[in-house]
């Protein structure tokens, strides 16, 4: 009795640079295992069968057999049957999603899921491999997630968000930030895990956090409940840098179902830094600090609506431009300012790009 325990990667995204899709199988049976053969279908139509020979799995046991890649960019709903005649018939297939990521982005990232159309880009993923609730958008403001677990009857159910594929190869310090909101109740409640993979997919090895009970929590309600105030959303700061270098990064968030209250989700950034950023700064602008400003202490930190290229330019008040600086892919950083300057006070900052621009007051001192 062979049965289909699920993927290795249940929430099915890879890269399209992995090669391999790990699938779980047990033996059910009272017989060693020694070969079998997978059928891989899609839409009804056979792509390819693969034999496994030389196999030694105990009764009892679960083993690990990996299946050819064979899948385009895009999401695929598949069927993997075990060909294999044996004792029971209704553990034999699994049908799930494979999405396939190829396009890469790079820190910093940040999604705030105002744009009523996140969701149909093909650079994320949701993925329910066991029922139909998942993660969307909340009807009523459109502008955070939620995973709708106050509904009763889907209790101990996976589902997952996985961020876009990621190359974490041109920096040292990368960190993730993502906003929360969840209200426990008397008994049920939900879990929040995130995860990282280093190798496109083909595994999810490393838990970043889990979240339940109070260190989810932000607010008590035996009734469904909605984040309306600020106060209602907690932040999860995360350094990264130890994967500082790969390649193929994917980041998952799994919800589990308690039957409990929705979880919300909002604000997911990526930086190009191991500390949080403590600077407030009102959306796509920028702050100068200290101020007054000096040559050797001086920063920059912008909060951009979008990545791009900036032009810093300082001019003294009779229009000479001072110094003049230029940032590639400008989003949530801060940067050292250059002043070039020995005179003391007023100066114009002019802050350029493909979509932004500005002009700031700074006080230099000497």
């Amino acid at each position: 009795d062979i049965a289909i325990k699920g993927l290795i990667n249940e929430a099915g995204v890879y890269s399209s640079d992995i090669t391999r899709i790990g699938l779980m199988i047990e033996n059910s049976g009272t017989a060693t295992l020694t070969n079998m053969t997978i059928e891989i279908s899609e839409a009804g139509n056979t792509l390819y069968s693969q034999p496994f020979d030389n196999l030694s799995l105990d009764p009892g046991t679960q083993g690990i057999v990996y299946l050819d890649n064979i899948f385009t960019t895009g999401k695929h709903q598949i069927n993997f049957r075990i060909v294999n005649s044996d004792d029971k018939d209704d553990n034999n297939q699994l049908t799930t999603s494979i999405n396939v990521f190829t396009e890469r982005d790079s820190p910093p990232f940040r999604e705030r899921f105002n744009s009523n159309n996140w969701i149909e880009k093909d650079i994320w993923s949701i993925s329910s491999p066991n029922d139909e609730i998942n993660w969307q958008e909340w009807a009523l403001t459109a502008d955070f997630l939620y995973y709708p677990a106050y509904s009763p009857g889907s209790e101990g159910l996976h589902d997952w968000l996985v961020l876009p594929l990621l190359d974490f190869s041109k920096t040292d310090k990368v960190a993730l930030e993502f906003k929360v909101a969840y209200a426990s109740n008397d008994k049920n409640n939900e879990l929040l895990r995130v995860w990282l993979s280093t190798n496109g997919g083909e595994s999810f090895d490393h838990q970043l956090q889990s979240l339940s009970g109070n260190q989810l929590a932000t607010s008590f309600s035996n009734t469904e409940w909605f984040p309306q105030l600020e106060g209602d959303w907690q932040t999860i700061f995360q350094d990264l840098s130890e994967f500082a270098g790969a390649e193929q990064v994917l980041i998952a968030f799994e919800s589990t179902d308690g039957d409990g209250n929705n979880i919300y989700l909002d604000d997911i950034e990526l930086f190009v830094s191991d500390i949080q950023n403590t600077i407030e700064v009102i959306d796509n602008q920028i702050a100068v600090y200290p101020n007054p400003v000096t040559n050797l202490e001086s920063k920059i930190t912008f909060n951009l609506d979008e990545k791009q290229d900036i032009q810093i330019r300082i001019l003294d008040v009779m229009g000479n431009v001072i110094s003049n600086q230029n940032f590639i892919g400008v989003l949530n950083q801060t940067f050292p300012l250059e002043i070039a300057t020995n005179q003391s006070g007023i100066y114009i900052l002019q802050a350029s790009g493909a979509s932004y621009s500005s002009i700031t007051r700074i006080m230099v001192s000497k």
